[in-house]
């Protein structure tokens, strides 16, 4: 009940790749979390990228009753900024190794990327949503409401929430979780 959840998520789907070095990666997880970035590590530091992550772990560490969910997605593309590369795996590294509040998550990040000899890493992979998924949800969604579902009613509610989302979409999930979460609230 005394904690707190902050989210940072960074997405480098619209952002150069090559151009995206560890101090806006640092900045913009400091920023969407509401940390002060005045102390921020500056270069010039050979160990540049281990002061930001030692900063990172360091805000969070003063506040014990916040936990920090990290998500980077959009890391793994080879022209990624090599310091923003190697960041992202002493933040890893880091991560597992410390007893701070921060949870990394990340998303399409291949093994070859993740560093030796880390902790706790469990691999999740993600199935893309189906009907059986989407009928579990409205029915249940259905039950919360008090509504009785009827499987008629909920095989068009999902059929119509399926075919918004064209097959194969880059973003599918997403797009489904969108169209789901819109049929969601037009329930009475």
């Amino acid at each position: 009940p005394n904690l707190y959840y902050g989210l940072a998520s960074i997405d480098l789907e619209n952002e150069i790749h090559s151009q995206y070095e560890p101090e806006a990666l640092a900045s913009d997880i400091a920023w969407q979390v509401g940390w002060n970035t005045d102390s921020l590590p500056k270069r010039p530091s050979t160990r540049y990228v281990k002061e930001l992550c030692r900063w990172l772990l360091g805000q969070s560490n003063q506040r014990p009753n916040e936990i920090v969910a990290v998500v980077l997605d959009g890391f793994h593309h080879a022209d990624l900024h090599a310091e923003t590369r190697d960041m992202v795996q002493e933040l890893v590294r880091q991560v597992s190794a410390n007893t701070s509040n921060i949870r990394l998550f990340l998303l399409n990040f291949p093994d070859s990327l993740i560093p030796a000899n880390t902790g706790p890493i469990q691999p999740e992979n993600i199935a893309a949503l189906n009907v059986a998924d989407l009928t579990d949800f409205f029915t249940a969604l259905y039950k919360q409401k008090g509504m009785t579902p009827d499987k008629k009613v909920i095989d068009l509610v999902v059929q119509s929430v399926i075919a918004r989302v064209p097959a194969g979409a880059p973003n599918y999930n997403e797009l489904l979780n969108q169209r789901a979460t819109l049929a969601a609230m037009e329930l009475k």
